[in-house]
């Protein structure tokens, strides 16, 4: 990870650096943990399970797009090179999001689970962080305030809290007939907040370098 000229590792598991997993795909890595956590998990208890994969976000410099040789070979007929792998770190996603749900079909608790996929932005088409993505048809790029940047795929997967025959367009408002699940969800949220770091922009502190910390990024400054 780099940071105004910074360099350093920032793979942790909870709050232990991780120092073993060098050279390995970070999208197999994050889902080798993830199927594991579902088959060790206890059926009987709830499983919440956060996956923020790296793809198909570009790196840093110099090598802004990165997926293993043998997937970016699959889109050999794809001429331009970044395009191939992009092409290739969406299929790596792809495969990994298939393994999570056949170890949630495995472990008897996919029909009891809600699946939701979210974006910040679409494609950087161009510009800073560019990944070589398409947002075509629809125009702009990350940054933008076209639907190519605002914009993004409805992928859920849940139990329907509509009627698709008799509200189609879900007309129904859960929340207004369920006052009391909105308070307590809100009451949640002002718990939260209250703990929450006020956003703001402090010079950058040298001491931050992870060359002083075993090249770890890494916390610095100690209350």
């Amino acid at each position: 990870m780099s940071e105004t000229g910074f360099t350093g590792f920032d793979l942790r598991h909870n709050l232990d650096a991780v120092d073993g997993a060098h050279g390995i795909y970070s999208t197999d890595y994050y889902t080798e943990s993830a199927v594991k956590l579902i088959s060790d998990h206890n059926i009987e208890r709830p499983l919440f399970v956060y996956m923020s994969y790296q793809s198909v976000h570009s790196a840093n410099s110099p090598y802004e797009l990165q997926a293993p040789k043998q997937l970016v070979d699959k889109f050999s007929y794809i001429k331009d090179e970044n395009r191939r792998i992009f092409a290739a770190t969406l299929y790596s996603m792809d495969l990994s999001i298939g393994r999570i749900v056949n170890e949630l079909h495995n472990k008897n608790i996919l029909n009891n689970t809600i699946i939701l996929f979210m974006s910040d932005n679409g494609g950087a088409i161009s510009g800073f962080m560019e990944n070589s993505g398409s947002n075509y048809p629809l125009r702009g790029t990350k940054g933008s305030l076209w639907e190519g940047s605002t914009t993004n795929c409805d992928l859920t997967e849940d139990m329907c809290l509509f009627n698709i025959r008799s509200d189609p367009c879900e007309y129904y408002n859960v929340a207004k007939d369920y006052p009391q699940i909105v308070d307590k969800l809100w009451q949640k949220i002002l718990i939260h907040n209250k703990t929450a770091v006020p956003p703001l922009n402090l010079p950058i502190d040298p001491k931050a370098n992870p060359i002083y910390h075993n090249n770890w990024w890494s916390i610095w400054v100690q209350d």
